[in-house]
């Protein structure tokens, strides 16, 4: 993993995507939600007709359940049966080789002190995941697992509204790294199901 310690000052900044959009996590189940469909579609309309670019990847939690035979087929043929296709089938397992190296980059002093005791006792190993993921999808780190071309200058995440309390850690956590900066790139539209 390469860690980009300088500023985004990128030749490639303008060759990336406006948007990285994510419909949900994918937590081994061949189908999604119908909420997250309607509005991913909404999104996708809302940028086209801004001009805006984008694309649609999907984090898929093969670390956590027991059940590891995701059946991408069946999700992509569901997304697609909905009018959406991803661009980019990832699984958080994939993410493992940096998530190391983002936990080096945390200045735990900067973090709540709640929060920093849950990092160092483990606790928070799905909320590194997420900020190593979101930190590679705006390009803020490189990994050979992710192909540079679906870094985007902002991203987008459609989540369960359960989600929220975590992901305010994981803004809190990217707030403690050397690219602060990043939370104001991360939006977000919390679903109830």
């Amino acid at each position: 993993m390469e860690i980009k310690r300088e500023k985004r000052i990128n030749n490639n900044e303008r060759m990336k995507q406006d948007f990285s959009v994510e419909c949900a996590k994918a937590y081994g189940t061949d189908s999604g939600d119908e909420a997250s469909l309607a509005f991913l579609k909404s999104l996708n309309t809302q940028l086209g007709q801004q001009g805006k670019t984008a694309s649609l990847v999907l984090l898929v939690d093969d670390t956590s359940y027991e059940n590891k035979a995701f059946d991408f087929d069946s999700y992509g043929k569901w997304l697609e049966k909905g009018g959406v296709k991803p661009d980019l089938v990832f699984k958080e397992s994939d993410i493992i080789p940096v998530y190391d190296e983002v936990l080096k980059i945390i200045d735990f002093n900067k973090l709540s002190p709640v929060l920093a005791e849950k990092v160092h006792l483990g606790e928070c190993t799905s909320q590194i995941f997420i900020v190593a993921w979101f930190l590679l999808r705006l390009g803020y780190i490189s990994s050979s697992n992710f192909d540079e071309k679906y870094q985007a200058k902002n991203i987008f995440n459609i989540l369960p509204e359960s989600f929220k309390a975590g992901e305010d850690e994981v803004l809190e956590i990217i707030k403690a790294t050397p690219f602060r900066e990043a939370v104001d790139k991360v939006e977000y539209k919390f679903i109830e199901f």
